[in-house]
């Protein structure tokens, strides 16, 4: 079977100190899954997250040959909110969340990326900078 889960650590590029992972779930429709965490210490570092998610991304649509990418969150998490609107994802739905979202008043959100909204949003913010970036993910 081939491999269908790529899941690599996230390092912070001048340091070289551990900040997280993420990684794509290849689905066998064309879609694969997004996921990023990183240390509590680095959640406010958004370049960090979009340098990590525009890697993964990158890899999924490219080497992957995904035609969607999609992710969830819970909907208080405005930091994934921004990092899905900055790329050009689309919520494709909510539900309820699990107890924990659901005592502090959130939902679940799914968001989804075409490999078309991505190679977009790429022109649009001409600020993927792979080489000056801030992750490097190994």
């Amino acid at each position: 079977m081939p491999r269908r889960n790529f899941q690599l650590g996230i390092f912070d590029r001048r340091t070289g100190a551990l900040c997280g992972c993420g990684g794509i779930r290849k689905g066998a429709d064309g879609t694969g899954v997004l996921g990023i965490e990183l240390a509590p210490a680095k959640w406010g570092c958004f370049a960090l997250a979009l340098d990590a998610a525009a890697a993964l991304a990158d890899f999924g649509f490219s080497e992957l040959r995904l035609e969607t990418i999609l992710g969830d969150t819970a909907s208080g998490n405005k930091r994934v909110a921004r990092l899905a609107r900055w790329f050009g994802a689309d919520i494709v739905a909510e539900r309820d969340g699990t107890p924990w979202m659901v005592q502090r008043g959130w939902r679940e959100v799914d968001w989804a990326i075409s490999r078309q909204a991505w190679e977009d949003s790429r022109q649009r913010n001409n600020r993927f900078r792979r080489r000056s970036s801030s992750a490097h993910l190994r």
